[in-house]
């Protein structure tokens, strides 16, 4: 199978859980085996930063609106999200139900906004919540690289 590249073998019925978790894997070694990080953020300044910082252990796909986003995860589902709450169309919170869809992998998250979060529920549904102006780019990095190791792991259990 090593000599093939096989990554998985698949016996009638198909698992489809272990079908699309060998699809994950697949597309995860095409990209470098760096997990694809959905960013939402309308300061394309921002964007830029977060991506440099991201670079060596994540593939980013910036989106700069909702609508962006939105035409993103039709495209291709992220192994986390980074969502800013202010954008110029709407509020990145409007994604939630996208990224944690029952049936589906729930993509964890990452609140990355210049607002201060209280609302205790909004903080128990997403993995964390980081202001910008009291976390810095290696923190927001370390809590990606955290949060894709848990990922990661989890695909390696289920």
């Amino acid at each position: 199978a090593q000599a093939l590249n096989v990554l998985d073998w698949l016996q009638q019925p198909v698992d489809v859980a272990r079908l699309r978790a060998a699809l994950e894997t697949a597309v995860a070694e095409s990209a470098g085996g760096r997990p694809l990080v959905l960013h939402v953020e309308d300061d394309l300044d921002v964007r830029h930063v977060v991506a440099d910082a991201l670079r060596n252990s994540c593939e980013v796909m910036a989106a700069g609106s909702l609508e962006e986003a939105r035409r993103a995860l039709a495209e291709r589902r992220p192994k986390l999200a980074i969502l800013d709450i202010a954008l110029g169309d709407g509020s990145g919170l409007e994604l939630l139900p996208l990224l944690q869809q029952p049936g589906e992998r729930n993509v964890p998250v990452i609140i990355f906004s210049a607002q201060s979060v209280d609302d205790a529920s909004l903080i128990a549904s997403v993995d964390a919540v980081l202001t910008k102006s009291k976390t810095s780019l290696h923190q927001l990095g370390e809590m990606v690289r955290k949060l894709g190791r848990q990922v990661a792991r989890e695909g390696e259990r289920g």
